[in-house]
């Protein structure tokens, strides 16, 4: 019988044997997951030998959640003088020449012997080492709760993700389904207003062609109409224009002190011919004093041009509008000067309000009256306002009326001096 000795050096156990396989085994994301110890506890009082945490394990009425021995007799079994280790062993049958073979078989030569294991006694007075572990959470039950818990939060994030990325899908595809209508209705608007100019000057125009007209009072008479039919043309081909390049890149602003009396001015002598030609009565109030607007003259001219042709476009029956100018004062100086157009038209209803400004929109009873429009004017008007610093805001109210106000910056507060005028003839009515 060959015996193998091996003799432990505890100290390289306590060092390096014990904490490397407790990192191999029990190591989680963040560090170890579990206490792990081992004591010795088969002289009558444990003794600590390793402890991944200090004071873990010396006490043993602290419940832990495994215990197994490393030397001595398996846990919980009836350990004595004649009881050890139990192992089973799967054991080779016999080759057949040796089946006929006594059944003593230790005389046999050593490769040809049957694999044995003697019992090793192991008394009850003699050490036992064990290791004990016990989670850091608690128990190991809570920690698979815990986990259990973070799968299900984890599974529940993904189904609210998965419901969000539904519902936005679901807002594209209806925004852009109402953006198309809304492109189908443009086209439709901008054909219709193209096609009635077309008619008037061709019709004109044959007239003259063929001796309809037959004296001079007659041919101004049709001259002025192809004037006035083309002119619509033009505003209504440079308002495409104009909106399709604010939509490319950003309008640069040449912004000035502006004189708000001098852009209301020109705004009305730009509208003249529209608001005589709906014999509408404009009514200007200018607060006195009021000071220079950081501004760009021609934007603020075509600006208010926008504002005006709406009111009249929209002013209903009382053919009344009113063009006003204030400053806004905070602690005893301006801050902010408005600029405001108001008519007492067919007004807006509260559902539609904050619709005006989207691009080719128009409210279905507008289109239903028949007031021919593109529906570029208001977010043209509101993208010049804002390129300049300011804002456009409107307020209505369903058969009374509705009123648009221009707000932009005093000029002091960003240091311009001089009020900035016209060097050209101002914008154009849309």
């Amino acid at each position: 019988m060959t015996w193998v000795v091996i003799q432990l050096n505890k100290s390289v156990l306590q060092k390096e044997v014990f904490p490397e396989l407790a990192q191999k085994y029990f190591r989680g994301d963040a560090g170890l997951d579990y206490h792990v110890a081992v004591r010795d506890s088969g002289s009558g009082q444990d003794r600590v030998i390793y402890a991944s945490d200090p004071g873990f394990g010396a006490d043993d009425s602290i419940e832990v959640d495994a215990t197994l021995n490393l030397f001595g007799p398996p846990v919980g079994s009836a350990g004595g003088a004649t009881r050890g280790l139990e192992l089973l062993f799967s054991v080779l049958p016999p080759s057949s020449k040796d089946r006929s073979a006594s059944a003593d078989d230790r005389r046999l030569p050593g490769p040809d012997r049957l694999p044995r294991l003697e019992i090793f006694p192991h008394a009850g007075e003699q050490s036992v080492w064990q290791v004990v572990a016990k989670h850091k959470s608690g128990s190991v039950e809570a920690a698979v709760s815990g986990l259990r818990r973070r799968n299900l939060m984890a599974s529940f994030g993904v189904l609210i993700v998965l419901g969000v990325t539904m519902a936005l899908i679901l807002i594209a595809s209806q925004r852009a389904r109402r953006l198309g209508r809304l492109q189908m209705d443009f086209v439709a608007g901008v054909s219709h207003e193209l096609r009635t100019p077309l008619a008037v000057i061709s019709s004109a125009a044959e007239n003259i062609a063929h001796g309809v007209v037959e004296d001079k009072q007659q041919l101004v008479r049709y001259g002025n109409t192809i004037v006035k039919q083309a002119r619509q043309l033009n505003q209504l081909l440079e308002q495409v224009l104009q909106f399709a390049a604010t939509q490319q890149a950003p309008r640069k602003q040449n912004l000035g002190a502006i004189n708000l009396a001098d852009a209301i001015e020109a705004a009305l002598e730009g509208t003249a011919a529209t608001v005589a030609a709906a014999q509408f009565t404009v009514e200007r109030q200018i607060e006195p004093g009021l000071p220079a607007a950081s501004a760009d003259f021609s934007g603020l001219v075509q600006s208010l041009q926008n504002l005006i042709t709406n009111a009249v476009k929209y002013g209903g029956e009382n053919h009344w509008l009113r063009v006003s100018a204030r400053a806004i004062k905070e602690r005893g100086y301006a801050s902010e000067v408005e600029l405001t157009v108001e008519d007492r038209g067919i007004g807006i209803d509260k559902e539609e309000i904050k619709h005006i400004f989207e691009p080719f929109y128009r409210s279905p009873a507008v289109a239903e009256s028949g007031i021919h429009g593109t529906g570029l004017g208001l977010p043209l008007t509101r993208k010049i306002v804002e390129a300049m610093g300011g804002r456009l805001t409107a307020e209505s109210e369903l058969g009374k009326g509705s009123s648009f106000t221009i707000h932009l910056q005093v000029a002091e507060a960003r240091g311009l001096e001089e009020p900035q005028r016209a060097a050209e003839e101002p914008g154009f009515s849309s």
